[in-house]
């Protein structure tokens, strides 16, 4: 049944997200407690959502949801962001982010370190990540990254 629901949801948020040039992230329908929760994770990179954004989703949806009424049981409905230091997918997603501060974790180190912290400069089609950090500029081959995440500067 969740399975399902994500697919239905999906294809209802989508052009939603694309007219207020938002992304879509994920969907999760999943039971806690006793409870159903549907939650929606948009961003806007490279800047990331605001809380307008995710009450201009959650208006939108519900509302359509209401309509179309494609889930059978009773649920809460949360839209957030996908959260400051959200692990990024795939390659793709990490082209998205050009600019921002990342962590990459490596799985063999480079240059002795198995881990980078620093500003992402480039992505490119073969692969390549361009990272700059305060021991300059690391380019990496995509296929060396076990993990990508972003990061917050302190």
């Amino acid at each position: 049944m969740s399975g399902r629901v994500v697919e239905v949801v999906t294809e209802m948020v989508s052009p939603m997200l694309e007219k207020m040039e938002l992304e879509l992230v994920e969907i999760t329908y999943r039971k806690e407690g006793p409870n159903w929760i549907l939650r929606v994770a948009i961003d806007r990179p490279p800047e990331g959502v605001t809380i307008d954004d995710c009450e201009r989703v959650t208006k939108a949806l519900s509302k359509a949801l209401d309509e179309v009424d494609p889930i059978e049981t009773a649920y809460y409905l949360e839209v957030s962001s996908p959260g400051a230091e959200r692990k990024l997918k795939d390659y793709i997603d990490l082209q998205k982010q050009i600019g921002r501060y990342l962590h990459l974790t490596l799985k063999q180190p480079v240059k002795g370190k198995d881990t980078l912290i620093g500003y992402l400069k480039g992505a490119d089609e073969n692969q390549a990540i361009v990272l700059e950090n305060e021991d300059g500029l690391w380019e990496i081959s995509y296929s060396q990254v076990s993990r990508a995440r972003l990061a917050i500067k302190f």
